[in-house]
């Protein structure tokens, strides 16, 4: 069977991130949450554990398996870091330019996806900073419950 990776911070997990996931044809989805020894700050508020609720509230009718992705901040073993937590796959989706480069480059099979704008973590969480509730369209249905439940418990 064949195994698909898709590599997202997902802060938070938004419709773009749906339509990336949406392009997927491998039966076998692993989604790896980036950065995910991160949060509480401006570039990552969300834990890893609370980006993973996220995603299978959205996410539930495909069955994928989601994997914590740490940084280590090391280009050369980025790609071998990832695939020694995830197990192997055969292709690699992103619409990450760094993350094709550093795949090809160790030799893994990568599949461009295209990337649906306006939908970007950076602009979602600007407009939330500001208070501006148009970034509540921008998420699946459930992450503004999600959202509004961490905001509260901190």
């Amino acid at each position: 069977m064949s195994k698909a990776l898709y590599i997202g911070r997902f802060q938070p997990f938004h419709l773009g991130h749906v339509y990336a996931l949406s392009q997927i044809t491998e039966p076998e989805i692993i989604i790896g949450i980036g950065s995910s020894q991160y949060s509480r700050t401006d570039d990552n508020p969300y834990t890893y554990e609370e980006r993973k609720r996220m995603i299978e509230s959205s996410w539930q009718d495909i069955p994928a398996t989601i994997l914590p992705i740490p940084d280590i901040h090391d280009e050369e073993q980025w790609a071998a870091h990832v695939l020694n937590i995830t197990g192997p796959v055969d292709v690699i989706y992103t619409g990450n330019a760094w993350v094709k480069k550093l795949f090809e480059h160790a030799g893994y099979n990568v599949k461009d996806i295209t990337i649906q704008n306006p939908y970007s973590g950076t602009t979602i969480r600007q407009l939330m900073k500001a208070q501006d509730a148009a970034w509540e369209h921008m998420v699946p249905h459930g992450v503004p419950d999600i959202i509004e439940r961490i905001s509260k418990n901190l």
